[in-house]
């Protein structure tokens, strides 16, 4: 019965139901009703929720800080991308990477500097997220990479680049020109799946 009812919470996501979730949360319930009602915190996207998000982004099971992560990028605020930022270091390999979605999703080019740090730490998930979030300069920063690591988890962030309709034409031609240098079977299948998804008159 609680299951059900902070699930309905959460559909609802009605700004007062945070508070009656907050509580339960202090309450240190079973897991899965913990989870629905970080869930349901996330759908309502209250403010007043981001100290409990905050505190349950330092739980014990891996699991629970990713569904916290997910919850607090649902909310608008200067604390929350500071919070994401600090869970690119988590001790979890699922929290990083969930932190580094989130923080692309989230829209905010102050996450760049830290997002390539992560990235140097093995998230290579902060790949994608450079590329939705960054300009021109972070991309020639990720185009420095080739040649150095993998192709693999370089190519998620420079298709986000060239799919995003406010990134330069100058930056697209650019990375086409810095791929193009490497050429390779790999380049050439990754261009080509490009193209095929470019209107016939660009």
């Amino acid at each position: 019965q609680i299951l059900a009812g902070v699930k309905k919470l959460g559909e609802r996501a009605e700004p007062g139901a945070s508070k009656p979730l907050m509580v339960l949360l202090e309450s240190g319930p079973k897991d899965k009703i913990t989870e629905a009602a970080l869930d349901a915190l996330g759908a309502i996207s209250n403010p007043d929720s981001i100290p409990v998000l905050i505190e349950y982004m330092g739980h014990r099971r891996a699991k629970v800080r990713v569904v916290a992560v997910n919850a607090i990028a649902e909310i608008k605020d200067k604390k929350v991308v500071e919070a994401l930022k600090s869970a690119l270091g988590d001790s979890d390999e699922t929290v990083r990477k969930a932190a580094a979605y989130a923080l692309g999703r989230y829209g905010d080019p102050s996450a760049i500097d830290i997002l390539f740090k992560a990235f140097d730490r093995n998230v290579p998930e902060a790949a994608i997220a450079i590329g939705q979030l960054g300009g021109v300069d972070a991309m020639e920063r990720l185009a420095g990479y080739l040649g150095k690591s993998p192709l693999d988890i370089l190519k998620p962030g420079f298709s986000e680049f060239l799919n995003r309709a406010d990134f330069p034409l100058k930056g697209k031609l650019a990375i086409i020109d810095k791929l193009m240098e490497l050429a390779g079977p790999e380049i050439k299948e990754f261009l080509k799946q490009y193209a095929s998804g470019l209107p016939a008159e660009t």
